[in-house]
C-alpha cells in the first residue's frame, strides 16, 4: 500500500461493470499517475468528494451586509474539505452530532494563502490578526490524521487557526478529533469562549509536542464543560487575565493546564488525569498580579 498524494478531477461517467457483484466503472476527465515506488504493488486509490469550493462559495454567498446575512447553515452530512476560509463577523452553524467537516485525504500541503501563511488548517481566518466575531456551533471536525502527513514546525500543523490578537471567538457543541497537529490556535484572544465541546486525539506519535488549545495572553477567557484528551502537551493558557477554565475533563494532555503568569483566573474544578488514569493536581494560583504562579 503506497499513498503518494491526491489530485482534483471530475467524473465524466459511472457505468456498471456487468459482473453482477455491484461493482462499477468510473471514468474521470483526465488521467492520474500513481507512482510505483521501489516496485511495490497493491496501490489503493481512495475517492472522496471535495466539498471545499462548495463551502467556501457558500460562505461568500452568505456575506451580505445590506440585508444582514452573516452565517452559513450546513446540512446534516459529512463534508470532505481541504481548507475553509472563515471570514470575520461570520458564523458557521450545523446540526449537532450530524454535521461534520472531514479533512480530505493527504490535504496537509504548504500552498500559501494570500497573506503568505500555510494552508494546513481545515479552518482558518484570513490574515493574521483578523479573527473577530467568529462563531462555530454544532459542527464536528475530523482531521483524518492517519491519512495526512506532518509538516515541519516552521510550516505549522494547526488544525483550526484563528491567528493572534483575536476578538469574540465562540465555539459551542463542536467535536474536534483525529488531528495531525495542534487542535485550536487562538493566541492573545479577547473574549474567547468554548463550551460543551471536545478536542481529542492529536498526532499519530508521541515524539512531537502537540497541544490541543493555545489561548495564551487572553483577556476574559471562558473554557467550560469540555472534554480535552490525548495530546502530548497541555493547554496553553499562560498570562490569562480574567477568565474561567473549569468543569472540564482533561485526560492525557501533558501536564494538563499551563496557567503561568495568570491573574484573576478560576482554573478549578477540573477533572485532570494522566495517560494511566492517574490523578493530576489542579493548577496552583495565588490571586494577585505579584505572586501568580
Amino acid at each position: 500500500e503506497v499513498f503518494d498524494g491526491w489530485a482534483d478531477m471530475s467524473i465524466d461517467s459511472v457505468t456498471a461493470t456487468g459482473l453482477g457483484d455491484g461493482s462499477f466503472k468510473i471514468t474521470f476527465n483526465e488521467s492520474a499517475l500513481i507512482n510505483n515506488i521501489n516496485g511495490l504493488k497493491g496501490h489503493i486509490v481512495s475517492i472522496a468528494h471535495n466539498d471545499t469550493s462548495k463551502i467556501n462559495g457558500g460562505i461568500q454567498s452568505k456575506i451580505d451586509p445590506l440585508i444582514g446575512l452573516k452565517s452559513l447553515s450546513l446540512n446534516a452530512k459529512t463534508y470532505n474539505v481541504s481548507s475553509i476560509d472563515m471570514p470575520t463577523d461570520f458564523g458557521l452553524i450545523g446540526v449537532i452530532g450530524l454535521t461534520k467537516l472531514k479533512k480530505l485525504p493527504w490535504a496537509s500541503y504548504t500552498q500559501a494563502a494570500a497573506d503568505g501563511s500555510p494552508r494546513t488548517a481545515i479552518l482558518k481566518t484570513p490574515g493574521v490578526n483578523d479573527a473577530k466575531n467568529v462563531s462555530i456551533e454544532n459542527v464536528d471536525f475530523d482531521g483524518n490524521a492517519i491519512n495526512q502527513f506532518l509538516l515541519s514546525d516552521s510550516d505549522g500543523n494547526r488544525f483550526i487557526d484563528f491567528g493572534t490578537q483575536t476578538e469574540d471567538i465562540t465555539i459551542s457543541n463542536c467535536k474536534i478529533q483525529n488531528v495531525i497537529g495542534d487542535g485550536i490556535r487562538c493566541s492573545l484572544p479577547l473574549r474567547f469562549k468554548m463550551s460543551l465541546s471536545e478536542i481529542s486525539n492529536g498526532g499519530v506519535t508521541d515524539r512531537y509536542e502537540i497541544t490541543p488549545l493555545v489561548i495564551d495572553s487572553g483577556i476574559n477567557t471562558m473554557v467550560t464543560n469540555n472534554v480535552i484528551q490525548n495530546f502530548t502537551v497541555g493547554i496553553d493558557a499562560t498570562v490569562t487575565q480574567e477568565g474561567v477554565i473549569a468543569n472540564n475533563v482533561i485526560k492525557n494532555v501533558g501536564a494538563g493546564i499551563d496557567v503561568y503568569g495568570s491573574t484573576f483566573l478560576v482554573s478549578s474544578p477540573n477533572v485532570l488525569m494522566g495517560p494511566a488514569n492517574e490523578f493530576l493536581l489542579s493548577p496552583d494560583i495565588l490571586n494577585s498580579e505579584f505572586d501568580s504562579i
